[in-house]
């Protein structure tokens, strides 16, 4: 009851009191009109239409002033989510899998630059892998390498220093920063134990 309209405006009308007010007009218009039942206008429809109208108006502007509140108290609400949201989305971020934004390639020693989201996942001088997931959904080990750096924006510098030759292609459609690469090249902490021979 309380969750429909009229609920709301019973429940409002309760809360005033307006119920032993509503009897005690009627007894009133009652009195008055037995007091005064020569008068061409009734003096009891009078206090009758004036009380129940006092009542209506009163329980009406109570509602509101609920209503007004709850919607303050809901807004506030709606707020504190929000910013929980966001905290429990940057928590979240912090520990997810960075993606590779820039890929250079250092000609002189052979070795793959890239530039990486911010992950709290990572460290300098950790070593990591390299994957890159196929049309048909396969992740191919592509490389090994390590955290060079952590810049002062939180973006990290990452160097594939082995990369495998058995997926030239792929590598050099990485360092030709073809988005279709990028998007599907993954790059994890550790590196599998037979990296070395690979």
């Amino acid at each position: 009851m309380k969750n429909s309209f009229w609920g709301f405006i019973w429940q409002s009308f309760l809360e005033i009191y307006a119920v032993p007010t509503t009897f005690l007009g009627i007894i009133i218009s009652v009195l008055a009109w037995i007091i005064s039942s020569k008068t061409q206008v009734s003096l009891a429809l009078v206090i009758t239409i004036a009380v129940f109208t006092l009542i209506i108006l009163i329980t009406l502007f109570h509602a509101a002033y609920k209503a007004f509140r709850y919607t303050k108290k809901l807004e506030s609400e709606l707020e504190q989510l929000k910013e929980t949201n966001e905290n429990l989305i940057n928590e979240v971020n912090k520990w997810r899998i960075p993606k590779i934004l820039r890929v250079q390639k250092d000609q002189d020693q052979g070795l793959i630059l890239c530039l990486l989201e911010s992950s709290e996942l990572f460290a300098v001088k950790i070593r990591i892998s390299f994957y890159y997931t196929d049309e048909d959904g396969f992740e191919r080990f592509i490389g090994v390498g390590f955290i060079e750096n952590i810049q002062s924006d939180g973006k990290m510098q990452a160097v594939m220093n082995q990369p495998f030759s058995t997926y030239q292609t792929i590598l050099d459609r990485l360092t030709n920063n073809d988005n279709t690469v990028l998007e599907r090249t993954i790059i994890r902490p550790g590196t599998p134990k037979n990296s070395n021979q690979l």
